[in-house]
């Protein structure tokens, strides 16, 4: 059998950082002034690594891992890294994969029976790995009953599948969308166990020692020492730090602690896995074979950023959050963890590559151009104010106040958008981010990407008649939980859930049959004869979550 793991020896770094492009002094100076900026030396920190032409470049440490004992950040420290751990828990059923204990192809349900015995159609243990499986997200599901996960001591994995084994129903049939979910790699890390009959952790923890990450560990018990953890902190945005408390014990769909050291070896492993004949880690970089979808693959997003062809993936638990940039025709690699809130490990792994690689030509002023030419007419903004659909289905309200327009969310802080010039308009705080309005419809314009219409919807004047019918009881029996909407006194249509509010909540009509409240979006069902059957609720990453109208 061909070794999966080739031993990189350092020999194989030498030879390569022979050919290698070094930093000059003036961007290693323009990236250290940049982390300088970043926080106080005081405040939880962060550390940076930057990898090229398979050379370590930078190894940069900043803050606090402890403000409760004033510890630095260092080459020990252990950052929970999120879901930038899914890549791990991907390779783990790749390799199983190739040696022949499991095949991408078969369906998850040949090993672990118990899971939708109501589905019919195969769900594929590929369509776990690229989230085209339509399973529903438990975190999400755990919102809904109102019971968030972030606050139940001693979750766990197994408390986790036993609500998805309720379910009997999915976001889509398997392998027609893309919804991202966190229940597939916690399901994956059952179907590790049962297929290597070996404990998870037992068998992550060689999988670690096999790619050179001996000082990586995933989550097992929130109560078990860490040495050197990184404490995760946040503002809250009155200048106190607060601990960012975990009381869970997750692991798979993230919850890797690991040191920047590690990161940096298995990324010099990736960058010389042509060089090594590495059949694991090759297979890895690239879309899953015949699957539907090429942008997402094994626990990593395949799409192009700033521009250039990468391969990405970003993570973030609380106040923890990471960041790992390939960017594959620049053989450069950046990697970012911090345990500090008030920073974003995304935004610093752009700015640094902006400084490394030389300007690509988008026509961004072409393009400028165009956009500008397409929304020469300015509008009253009252005119631009409504619901507007996004393509995933989310609903954005489109609001004025005082002559201001914001853009919200959910229940989300609204996000003031500010006017360039005809029906231009950006966030206040990315001048990047173009937003071009039309009568039936707003555009955004992200650097680098395809952009995205949003339709605005119809208005719908509804009724007494109308609102009457939606009034009853709607029960959804696989997550235990129950409605009543009814009439206010003022004649609006008001929501009762206990575990929400001890009080009514008024519902938003956004058009016939489609209602919102914060940001749970219902879609009204009806029967042959026009009465209401069910409401769909779609929340997040849960999507049509069946509601039966008890009377």
């Amino acid at each position: 059998m061909t070794k999966l793991f080739p031993v990189l020896l350092l020999l194989v770094f030498t030879s390569t950082s022979l050919i290698a492009q070094p930093i000059t002094e003036v961007q290693k100076q323009e990236i250290e002034a940049y982390l300088d900026e970043l926080i106080d030396e005081d405040h939880p920190g962060f550390a940076v690594g930057v990898i090229k032409d398979g050379e370590i470049l930078l190894e940069e440490y900043r803050g606090l891992a402890s403000l409760h004992h004033n510890v630095q950040v260092d080459r020990n420290t252990k950052f929970n890294i999120a879901s930038v751990a899914k890549q791990f828990t991907a390779l783990m059923v790749l390799e199983l994969h190739l040696q022949g204990k499991l095949n991408l192809q078969d369906d998850f349900r040949t090993y672990l029976p118990d899971f939708y015995p109501e589905i019919s159609d195969s769900i594929l243990i590929r369509h776990l790995i690229n989230h085209t499986s339509g399973v529903r997200d438990f975190y999400d599901l755990m919102s809904i009953q109102q019971d968030p996960w972030w606050r139940q001591e001693g979750l766990d994995n197994e408390d986790a599948l036993e609500l998805l084994k309720t379910q009997n129903d999915l976001n889509f049939t398997p392998g027609s969308d893309y919804m991202y979910s966190n229940s597939n790699y916690t399901i994956m890390t059952k179907l590790v166990e049962v297929v290597s009959g070996m404990p998870f952790h037992e068998y992550s923890s060689g999988f670690f020692q096999r790619v050179g990450m001996p000082n990586s560990e995933f989550n097992k018990n929130y109560m078990y020492v860490i040495s050197d953890l990184a404490i995760p902190y946040a503002d809250w945005g009155n200048g106190i730090w607060q601990q960012y408390p975990h009381i869970t014990n997750l692991f798979g769909d993230g919850f890797l602690y690991t040191t920047l050291p590690d990161q940096l070896a298995f990324e010099l492993s990736i960058q010389n896995a042509d060089a090594s004949n590495n059949e694991l880690l090759k297979i890895s970089q690239k879309p899953i074979a015949y699957s539907e979808i090429t942008h997402y693959g094994f626990g990593l997003e395949l799409q192009d950023r700033l521009g250039r062809k990468a391969v990405h993936h970003s993570g973030g638990t609380g106040a923890n959050h990471a960041q790992t940039v390939r960017f594959i025709d620049d053989d450069l690699t950046i990697v970012v963890m911090s345990n500090n809130s008030t920073i974003w490990s995304g935004y610093i792994a752009d700015k640094i590559a902006n400084i490394l690689l030389p300007k690509v030509d988008t026509n961004a002023d072409k393009e400028n151009g165009m956009i500008a030419a397409s929304y020469e007419a300015n509008t009253d903004i009252e005119q631009l104010v409504g619901e507007y659909k996004s393509p995933e289905g989310s609903i954005i309200r489109i609001r004025s106040n005082e002559g201001k327009l914001s853009w919200r969310i959910g229940n989300n802080n609204p996000v003031e958008l500010k006017r360039e010039f005809g029906n231009i308009f950006h966030f206040h705080y990315n001048e990047n981010i173009k937003l071009g309005f039309t009568d039936a419809q707003f555009t955004v314009y992200y650097p680098g990407e395809e952009p995205r219409a949003h339709i605005k919807m119809k208005e719908f004047d509804a009724s007494k008649n109308y609102l009457l019918g939606l009034t009853g009881t709607y029960i959804n029996d696989e997550i235990d939980v129950t409605f009543e909407l009814s009439l206010g006194e003022d004649g609006t249509l008001m929501l009762f859930n206990q575990s929400l509010s001890n009080e009514k909540l008024e519902v938003e009509i956004l058009q016939e049959d489609e209602l919102i409240l914060y940001d749970y979006l219902m879609k009204v069902e009806r029967n042959e004869i026009k009465q209401v059957d069910q409401i769909l609720l779609t929340y997040n990453r849960v999507k049509n979550l069946q509601f039966i109208k008890a009377n």
